[in-house]
Formats: structure tokens, C-alpha cells, sequence
């Protein structure tokens, strides 16, 4: 059957070559880049790919961001069981955020409705304010892309989590 290579949760975008053959990306390299860290990356090699008995030369191309990589650990997997552990857990790191994001746009929604209607209670808007700042932080923990260049959105996310808590402060 196929053999499945797994890296576990790399924050670099990946190539991922097979005997001099590209199988996958995963994430985009510059200009454009984007990479989705906090998942795992699963990459499948097709059954005949590797000739048997033979060894296998298996490279990777990685991007780095300027200092925020770290290298990753990567194992080899014939278990279809093993891989939809994975892909629950990309689902429960990833996906979940996502969800966390909705809900707290919701929240922020709800609040700032208080506060327009009292306009006195301004521990409203403060803690409106707070979710919003929340919901953009796990839309970015979940990868969304924001329409931003890589690094103006991980600092994007990276300073509402900062305001957040300024918010929460005042509230």
C-alpha cells in the first residue's frame, strides 16, 4: 500500500521530494508566502514509487521565516489508522480555532449592541472590544489567511492579542 511521511506540526512551508520527484507542498514560499503551523503535514507516497529494495532518497525544501523555524521531526507511517489520528489532531489544533474565532465575533457582537444601547456602561465596550481583538488572535491561530503579506498578519494576530488583554484590563 502507500507509505505516508508525516511531519509533525512544522512552522516552515514544505517541498516534499521523492526520488528526485515533487509529491507535494504544503504552505507557499515567497512572495506570497503563507505557512500553516501548528498542524501536522501528511504526505502521501504512492505504492511503485519506491522500487523494492531499494533506498529511497527523500528531500524536503524548507522556507524560514527568520528565526521562528525550527526544524521539525518527521516520521514514516504505513498505518492508515496513524494517519486519521493525525487528521483528527489537525482538526482539534487547527480547525478549532476557527470555531473559537466565530464565537467569540459573536460574543464581541452581542456586547457592542449593549453598549450602543447604554452608552453609559462602558464595560460593554470594553469587553466587546476584547472578543473582537480575541477572534481576530484565533483567526489567526487558525491559519486563516487574512489577505495580508505573512508577516503583517502574524503581527497582525500576534498584537491583538496584546490589545485584548489591554481591553481586558480597562474592563
Amino acid at each position: 500500500g502507500d507509505t505516508w511521511m508525516i511531519v509533525l506540526r512544522p512552522s516552515t512551508a514544505i517541498e516534499f521530494w521523492v526520488n528526485g520527484i515533487q509529491l507535494d507542498t504544503d504552505g507557499r514560499f515567497p512572495p506570497d508566502c503563507f505557512i500553516e503551523s501548528g498542524k501536522s503535514t501528511i504526505f502521501r507516497i504512492p505504492e511503485g514509487l519506491i522500487p523494492p529494495g531499494t533506498t529511497p532518497e527523500i528531500r524536503f525544501r524548507m522556507y524560514s521565516d527568520g528565526g521562528t523555524t525550527k526544524v521539525p521531526h518527521f516520521q514514516a507511517s504505513a498505518d492508515p489508522m496513524e494517519i486519521n489520528v493525525y487528521q483528527l489532531l489537525n482538526w482539534l489544533s487547527i480547525d478549532i480555532y476557527r470555531y473559537f474565532s466565530v464565537l467569540s465575533f459573536f460574543i464581541f457582537a452581542f456586547f457592542l449592541v449593549q453598549f450602543i444601547q447604554r452608552r453609559t456602561e462602558l464595560t460593554n465596550l470594553f469587553f466587546s472590544l476584547f472578543n473582537l481583538f480575541i477572534a481576530v488572535y484565533y483567526l489567526g491561530l487558525g491559519n486563516a489567511p487574512l489577505g495580508l503579506p505573512f508577516g503583517i498578519s502574524v503581527g497582525l494576530t500576534r498584537g491583538c492579542l496584546f490589545l485584548a488583554v489591554s481591553a481586558m484590563v480597562m474592563f
